[in-house]
């Protein structure tokens, strides 16, 4: 029997077969992103940034606003790239923001809510344990000016993980945490005493720490809700898998277990479990279409309905339940207790998705969905028509994507270099990482570094815009200018040799 172990370092092993020829047929919407020349820099200006590049195909009719959020964290399987991080990319493929992170951290979950009335930057970073896929990290919370300023930390001594993270408007944090306990697993054939890994959802009070409500799965879900495989031994069992937490419209927890295939619904004040929807023990019947398996990224829609990530399987088991993977709506009546399928959303690949993704309701009603272990994200009209349809380079993996409105203000001057050629010319280089507002750069020049005047004007282009100007002596510095011309930010002047 292949137990769930054995899966996971199976999959972690064959992640480039995973990720083969059969997954880049989309060619004509999106070609596999290449990995950059390492004999020189992707930016003249910023050397030290050399950021994934995502191939984004993006059709004249899109009308959303906003950014791709994603993060590319590090898998020694999967290496491709030689920096890995939180990024924002427009819809023309050019990165607005990129901040690389040591190689060996991971970061997930990046995207933009809101702190204390004010749009933020949030992510998780760490360590992901492997074989078990559960993290240990913090929290982290950047302003629009990119300048860190809160972290979140898990309570009671656990260590947070990488699943969950999500601020509340009364300043609290919903997130996730694993931990080994011992437990009787011979119900099921296992040892005693046994390891297995609890699911702990906690909240926490951002601004003290205080852990506001805390709920473990373990001495609430038993072991036969689950439809995970045994590990090997020395292995805990991961009998759950907490991997998403929302606010139900009533204020109480809708919170998803991977391993059990099921949804459940938490009081919020005492943790008792108000109903279960889909698994072994589903208090809902689940209309034909509407059947989800391994599932992420559970949320409840504001007219009721709830979406999710439809993985539909466990990764190279054989245990599948459809063909492919998808983004699910479903209604569900509390009168008759069902669930029907409402729409779905698929990759025009058929991508059946092993492990991460998410589902994102736009507010136009629009669909964006990152699809997790393979290196794509989509975007749909609510009606199901693919809009958007982008990926990393070959291997590379997100666990959550977003399309999300940001405006960005460094804090830190603009990034400027200039190359002297030998017709008398200079060539500049300008940009400045995480700026969103600009709308083209303005050449200086002058005798000395206080005494520069405008020569030259060029529209932006892309994360660096580069200008020739027939200058080859004195100083040069370069202004970003808003599409109404006023400065948002000059860069040191630097002596030409």
């Amino acid at each position: 029997m292949l137990t769930r172990g054995r899966f996971l370092r199976l999959a972690a092993a064959g992640l480039a077969t995973l990720l083969g020829p059969s997954e880049r047929a989309f060619a004509a919407l999106a070609q596999i992103g290449r990995v950059p020349d390492k004999q020189k820099p992707q930016f003249v200006s910023r050397p030290d940034l050399d950021p994934p590049i995502v191939d984004i195909a993006v059709p004249d009719a899109e009308t959303n606003p906003g950014h791709l959020f994603f993060a590319s964290f590090y898998s020694p399987d999967t290496a491709v790239v030689s920096q890995y991080g939180p990024q924002i990319l427009d819809k023309n493929r050019n990165t607005i923001w990129f901040q690389p992170l040591p190689k060996a951290t991971s970061v997930t979950a990046f995207r933009t809510q809101e702190y204390q009335g004010k749009p933020v930057l949030t992510w998780w970073q760490g360590a992901i344990l492997v074989p078990a896929g559960y993290g240990q990290g913090e929290n982290v919370i950047l302003d629009s000016s990119y300048r860190q300023i809160k972290t979140v930390s898990a309570g009671n001594g656990y260590q947070a993980d990488v699943h969950e993270f999500q601020l509340t408007p009364a300043g609290s944090a919903l997130i996730t945490a694993y931990n080994p306990v011992n437990a009787d697993l011979s119900p099921i054939g296992g040892p005693n005493p046994g390891v297995l890994l609890d699911s702990i959802v906690q909240e926490i009070d951002v601004a003290s720490g205080r852990v506001l409500f805390e709920w473990h799965s373990w001495g609430n879900v038993g072991l036969d809700e689950s439809n995970a495989f045994l590990p090997p031994p020395g292995d805990p069992y991961d009998y759950f898998h907490v991997n998403s937490i929302d606010v139900d419209l009533d204020g109480n927890l809708l919170v998803s277990a991977r391993n059990t295939s099921t949804v459940y619904k938490l009081d919020r004040q005492t943790g008792a479990i108000i109903w279960r929807l889909g698994g072994n023990k589903s208090d809902f019947a689940i209309n034909d279409g509407a059947a989800f398996a391994w599932q992420h990224d559970v949320r409840r829609r504001p007219d009721g309905t709830i979406s999710m990530f439809d993985n539909a399987n466990d990764g190279v088991s054989g245990q599948a339940i459809n063909s492919q993977s998808r983004g699910l709506v479903l209604d569900v009546d509390m009168t008759y207790m069902q669930a029907s399928r409402s729409i779905d959303y698929v990759h025009p690949t058929g991508l059946l998705v092993p492990s991460m993704g998410n589902m994102q309701t736009l507010p136009s009603g629009d669909i964006f969905i990152g699809w997790g272990l393979k290196p794509y994200f989509s975007g749909f009209t609510a009606g199901s028509q693919l809009m958007i349809d982008a990926n990393l380079p070959d291997g590379g993996q997100s666990y959550r994507a977003f399309w999300l409105p940001w405006v960005g203000q460094p804090d830190e001057p603009p990034a400027f270099a200039a190359r002297s050629n030998h017709n008398g010319t200079t060539t500049v280089y300008a940009s400045w990482n995480g700026a969103t507002e600009v709308a083209k750069w303005r050449v200086l020049a002058g005798p000395s570094a206080t005494a520069l005047k405008p020569i030259h004007v060029a529209p932006l282009d892309g994360f660096e815009t580069s200008a020739t100007v027939r200058v080859s002596s004195g100083f040069l510095a370069a202004q970003a200018l808003d599409s109404r011309g006023r400065v948002l930010g000059t860069s040191k002047a630097e002596q030409l040799a």
